[in-house]
């Protein structure tokens, strides 16, 4: 039974339990091989069971559809929008406007436009399961027999003449995709009701010029909420009065409000108990939409002096089975009745409402009722009883008399679930390996998408407590974002970076070094904050800010919470580890293939000293696959000089494709003077990136690729800065002039009130920077590296020891090793 006793009536949570439904047949292994199943109903559940039923398996499926085409309610529906998510709203991903199904997948819009979607998809699965799903349209099922382990199903099918010709067919299985039925063509005597999806059924616009229309919608479901709503409405536009809520500046301060009066009003229901709505919004959500704006916004979107009715049997309002924004949205258009002297809204409770005869007068309102002996006269009159269940249950009386008690029994133990059904992993993933397996093509919506060059999606959102990561691109797989040959990414962030900490960093960093990547937020506080990284940093050079629009909406696909820490560590992993492949990549040409691409790395080791390089990378990647904190340092600290935990974040941020060369060619030059020098590694502490271990003593070091310093050059600024470690190699300087002249100046310049050493107790640092002298001897060999080390090693011992004999003394002349 496929939804048919469910509250939610919605065309997507249909299609979820029928998804649900399908994967737990299989996982069960409830249908055999050879089996014939029949689902009867060819509305959308029903179309995504039989198609979910004839992928999984090699049984053979029957759709049958009592009239001659599939989803014939929303064949003409032009003026009802279809929303995938949006019932769900305040939760996150509510406004995401791709249902993100595996199968039968569709995009929110009019009603016509998604059934035209949905039978696309569907044809294309009957293409591809061949007879395996056969399609049975103008066949009336009439009843069915229950005999043994099979069921024999009764019906009537149009014949070519004009008739209808009996049959039957017995199978295995038996799924009932009957819907909810159809609304009664005269819920009230006398009066005919237009259908909810005919276009004439959408209430809305001036009432034949009249001052003061008046409107009674009878029945408080989620029809009649949104009935309600476009009557009272100037000019109503379901997207639009969507949007006008859902993306209000601040709006998320009504989220746990208006999540916690449902819990209340959700245990009053399992209780069989009412809950007064009005009453719990007027104190706890109200004052909040007036603060926002929405009641005024509301206000002006009312029809001039409108007059509304909502007529319910019970006497509250409304009803936990409705949407949550439908009923925030009827509860604004009271508000906002509230405040003028010309509209209104009245709440009318009474269990019988029958029609009069009219006044003749031709300015007489349309409609008179009584309303439990009250008489009432209206312009326009919108009923929204629901459906007719008992007919459409009808043929399946016998089977189903035992059905609704134990479906309240499901209801009253999971209400959460059976209002709002959810698909879980295990069955999207399962359906997603069968649409590979049957080479489906991707739904139509997401083909145009890719035809127009869409981008790829990523949304982080914070929700109670915790940072939310979805979409189509996987926190796992978030460095393809940097993918050259792939599409460009989206990343929405509703949040500002200040909420953010660590996390708005690494966002950024993803953002900066992504291919034509776009940010969706608040561009002022974003672009404010990104400037700061880059084209206001005093750290980085040749990096602008991504491309920055208003917040808009994402993907949902696999969310995925932490905390806002944790995702930030979780997103700099995957990022440090796609930028370690990269240097492997390209360091695994030169070592193994003497291939320089660009000379990036600008040396060319003799074969005895690739092959040492080789073996010193071998470790250290072992040692970077090992520890991620190791591998961050590294890399954070080949591309910024400071080193320190204030300026970690930021420094990360530098890390990434559009730094390639400085990365790659540090990491090459550190593993050429590690072969010069026994034991030298990555570091994991400050100071430095690297540590050389000679005997008993453990010196550090820091191989550091920074274009600048402070705001200033490298080159000319390297011998200034106060380095923290032992040694500094600089790859990117080639002439130790120019830092011997700093060097020099540095300590002219300085009297013994300044501190001159980098730490108490210890010299300046021994710098190497990659010069000619070095490339040579690492084309030469290995003995030749060790050499110029040694060398270098003891002239800066020499060097610094003369140093600081002319400091004490008064000297002003000092050198550095090179």
């Amino acid at each position: 039974m496929l939804g048919c006793y469910d509250s939610r009536i919605t065309l997507y949570s249909q299609q979820v339990r029928a998804l649900e439904l399908a994967h737990a047949l299989h996982r069960t292994h409830y249908v055999a091989a050879d089996a014939h199943v029949a689902v009867v109903g060819g509305g959308a559940g029903g179309l995504t069971m039989a198609a979910a039923l004839a992928l999984q398996g090699t049984a053979t499926v029957h759709l049958f559809q009592r009239g001659p085409d599939l989803m014939p309610l929303q064949s003409a529906a032009t003026r009802r929008r279809l929303d995938p998510h949006i019932y769900g709203w305040p939760t996150p991903g509510a406004e995401q406007v791709a249902a993100e199904l595996p199968i039968l997948d569709w995009t929110s819009g009019s009603a016509v436009e998604v059934r035209r979607a949905l039978v696309r998809e569907f044809d294309e699965v009957r293409a591809a399961v061949g007879d395996r799903l056969l399609v049975h349209t103008g066949h009336r099922v009439t009843r069915v027999t229950a005999s043994g382990a099979t069921f024999e199903v009764d019906f009537d099918a149009d014949d070519p003449t004009g008739g209808l010709a009996p049959g039957a067919r017995i199978v295995d299985l038996l799924v009932l995709a009957i819907g909810f039925g159809l609304e009664r063509r005269q819920p009230i005597r006398g009066v005919q009701s237009e259908s909810y999806w005919r276009d004439a059924g959408v209430p809305g616009g001036d009432i034949e010029g009249r001052g003061r229309p008046s409107v009674l919608v009878s029945g408080n479901g989620d029809g009649g909420l949104i009935d309600l709503i476009a009557a009272a409405s100037r000019d109503f536009d379901h997207d639009v009065m969507i949007r006008t809520i859902t993306r209000r500046p601040g709006v998320d301060r009504l989220s746990a409000p208006l999540a916690t009066i449902d819990e209340r009003a959700r245990a009053a229901d399992a209780a069989g108990q009412g809950f007064d709505f009005v009453a719990a919004y007027d104190v706890e959500v109200g004052p909040i939409a007036d603060n926002l704006g929405l009641t005024d916004e509301m206000a002006g979107r009312l029809l001039p002096g409108v007059q509304l009715h909502l007529q319910t049997r019970e006497p509250e309002l409304m009803s936990i089975r409705t949407a949550t924004l439908n009923r925030l949205a009827v509860y604004l258009v009271r508000r906002a009745c509230g405040r003028s002297p010309r509209e209104n809204f009245e709440h009318v409770v009474c269990t019988e409402l029958d029609a009069v005869e009219p006044r003749p007068d031709h300015d007489a309102p349309a409609y008179a009722l009584t309303c439990d002996g009250r008489r009432l006269e209206v312009d326009r009159l919108v009923v929204r009883r629901g459906p007719n269940r008992d007919f459409e249950r009808q043929p399946f009386a016998d089977l189903l008399r035992d059905y609704p008690d134990a479906h309240e029994a499901w209801m009253r133990r999971f209400p959460a679930e059976a209002i709002a059904p959810v698909l879980g992993r295990d069955a999207r993933a399962h359906f997603e390996d069968l649409t590979r397996a049957h080479r489906l093509p991707s739904p139509g919506h997401r083909r145009a998408a890719e035809a127009a060059g869409a981008a790829r999606r990523i949304k982080v959102a914070l929700h109670g407590g915790e940072a939310r990561w979805t979409g189509d691109v996987p926190l796992a797989g978030a460095a393809t974002a940097w993918d050259a040959a792939g599409p460009p990414v989206t990343i929405t962030v509703p949040a500002i970076p200040a909420d953010l900490g660590a996390l708005a960093y690494a966002l950024g960093r993803l953002a900066l070094h992504a291919q034509g990547g776009v940010m969706h937020v608040d561009v002022a506080r974003w672009g404010a904050f990104l400037d700061g990284i880059t084209t206001a940093s005093r750290n980085a050079e040749d990096l602008d800010r991504p491309t920055l629009r208003p917040v808009d909406g994402s993907s949902d696909l696999a969310p995925e919470r932490l905390t806002t820490d944790n995702m930030a560590a979780r997103l700099g992993a995957t990022l440090d580890r796609r930028c370690l492949a990269m240097i492997d990549e390209h360091l695994a040409g030169l070592l193994e293939r003497g291939e320089d691409p660009g000379h990036v790395v600008d040396l060319a080791p003799a074969p005895e000293v690739a092959a040492a390089m080789r073996a010193i990378w071998a470790e250290w990647k072992a040692a970077f696959d090992r520890d991620p904190a190791l591998l961050a340092r590294f890399l954070r600290l080949l591309v910024c000089a400071q080193d320190g935990t204030a300026a970690a974040d930021e420094a990360r941020t530098l890390v990434g494709p559009r730094k390639r060369k400085l990365l790659v060619r540090a990491t090459g030059a550190a593993l050429a003077v590690a072969t010069g020098w026994a034991s030298t590694a990555p570091h994991p502490d400050e100071p430095g990136n690297l540590t050389h271990q000679t005997g008993a003593h453990a010196r550090t070091g820091h191989v550091c690729a920074a274009e600048r310093i402070g705001g200033r050059t490298t080159a000319t600024e390297a011998a200034s800065f106060l380095w923290r470690t032992d040694f500094v190699v600089l790859p990117m300087l080639t002439s130790p002039v120019a830092v011997a002249r700093r060097a020099e100046e540095r300590f002219d310049a300085t009297d013994e009130s300044e501190p001159t050493f980098a730490k108490a107790g210890a010299g300046p640092s021994l710098m190497l920077s990659v010069d000619p002298r070095f490339k040579a001897g690492v084309a030469a060999g290995l003995a030749q590296i060790a050499g110029l080390l040694s060398e270098a090693e003891a002239a800066h011992a020499a060097r610094l020891g003369s140093g600081i004999e002319r400091n004490v003394g008064g000297g002003r002349d000092l050198e550095e090793a090179a």
